[in-house]
């Protein structure tokens, strides 16, 4: 599966990650641009790598992305990106992991494939923190600065102003569909996919709530739901009158045709 995940670069603005959804396009978070960007003149230059493992691995690939988003929500922080090949170069992109998503398991084991920092490609094993022990989670990490008062409000302050509260139990309408979990996996590894015990895609791992004073770390992490995530844009691409949309439509549809979850991405209301 870690085949078709690739290291995001826009510009010298930022990086992240990134995985192969279908065909030749990429999945990431909406967060890693500006989209005030792409109404000035002048774009960043954004690339996807992929192979970007340790020496004795295989020569790495590399594409440019095009500025133009197929699909792109803030609110879901997901961008849909269209890597620059040509037809007869579209068999050198990796293999798809739409056809492998799944709904997002309340429990369990969690398997997060990204490039942390811009590094090299890296695997973290996590375990999901169910719903309604996140709160308890978040607290029981706070723990750690029981002993230090201005440490413990400088911490939960900033995590506070980043809308921690929107994760914790009972979640927002918009993250009940997130899993959480603990993870080393900060900056550079938004857009990374999320896998099940079974191999199966089912988050788009977003962010973590963050801190730098005292020292750098983070409470919690989470992933938006891909499943979700599939549907919207489906939903998206019937709405449109495009032809282009609408060959994009087809070529999801076949996608997903073995995909035993293809009917919540599909039709689902």
């Amino acid at each position: 599966m870690g085949v078709s995940v690739c290291k995001i670069t826009v510009g010298n603005v930022c990086e992240g990650t990134g995985f192969v959804l279908f065909k030749r396009y990429v999945l990431t978070n909406a967060h890693l641009f500006n989209k005030d960007m792409y109404n000035n003149s002048v774009r960043p230059h954004i690339t996807a790598m992929f192979n970007y493992e340790p020496p004795h691995h295989k020569k790495t690939l590399n594409f440019k992305v095009s500025n133009t988003f197929i699909d792109y929500d803030g609110e879901l922080d997901y961008a849909v990106l269209e890597l620059v090949v040509s037809e007869e170069d579209e068999s050198l992109v990796p293999p798809g992991l739409m056809k492998h998503c799944c709904p997002t398991p309340e429990s369990g084991e969690a398997c997060i494939i990204g490039h942390p920092n811009g590094e090299v490609k890296r695997f973290d094993p996590a375990c999901i923190i169910e719903k309604e022990n996140r709160e308890f989670k978040a607290e029981e990490y706070l723990e750690r600065f029981k002993d230090n008062e201005w440490a413990f409000t400088s911490v939960l302050d900033h995590i506070q102003k980043q809308g921690i509260k929107r994760i914790l139990s009972p979640p927002d309408p918009i993250d009940k569909q997130a899993a959480s979990y603990h993870t080393f996996m900060f900056h550079g590894s938004s857009g990374s996919p999320v896998l099940d015990a079974h191999c199966r895609v089912f988050g788009l791992h977003s962010r973590g709530f963050t801190y730098d004073v005292p020292t750098k770390g983070s409470v919690i992490e989470y992933a938006r739901s891909v499943l979700f995530i599939c549907h919207m844009f489906v939903k998206k691409l019937k709405t449109s009158e495009k032809t282009s949309d609408q060959t994009l439509l087809k070529a999801v549809e076949k996608e997903l045709k073995d995909n035993e979850y293809r009917e919540l991405i599909l039709n689902q209301n």
